[in-house]
């Protein structure tokens, strides 16, 4: 875990209008669950939420790694569409000496707040996106300006 100190010291290095303010002045940091390959943190600044990520470097014996480059441009990708938290911060060598994705935090319910059989439907949902041949991953490495231009490609 990366200490909430040096996730503050990291937000205050940021230009505020990253965030759309003159200054940061207040911040607030709440630690989330872990994630499969990064820290969650709600960082609360002037009263707005984000989510920060940090994705710690992986050893050499790990072999999967995620940088959070590829989440970082699929939101940006969809960030007009209101399918997803807006991007709004995105560095693959912090201050913290590791990437550092930072979005919108959007306010709602989480898996656990719904039932089995709706689980079930949006995890058929998502493997039918992840599915489709024209949404590849490879698509998203080079962003487009416009989400149908993936679509009509």
């Amino acid at each position: 875990m990366i200490p909430k100190a040096d996730v503050k010291k990291l937000i205050l290095q940021l230009d505020p209008n990253v965030f759309n303010i003159k200054e940061i002045k207040n911040i607030i940091i709440k630690s989330l669950p872990l994630g499969n390959w990064n820290f969650n943190y709600v960082v609360s600044i002037n009263g707005s939420k984000y989510v920060t990520k940090i994705y710690p470097k992986l050893t050499g014996d790990q072999f999967f790694t995620n940088s959070g480059e590829l989440e970082y441009q699929a939101l940006r990708l969809v960030k007009n569409l209101e399918v997803a938290p807006k991007p709004v911060y995105f560095n693959n060598d912090s201050s913290l000496n590791c990437p550092v994705l930072i979005y919108e935090f959007a306010e709602g319910k989480t898996l656990e707040d719904f039932s089995y059989d709706v689980i079930k439907k949006i995890a058929r949902l998502f493997a039918k996106i992840h599915s489709t041949k024209k949404l590849k991953v490879k698509f998203l490495r080079k962003i487009p300006d416009h989400p149908s231009d993936i679509i009509n490609s």
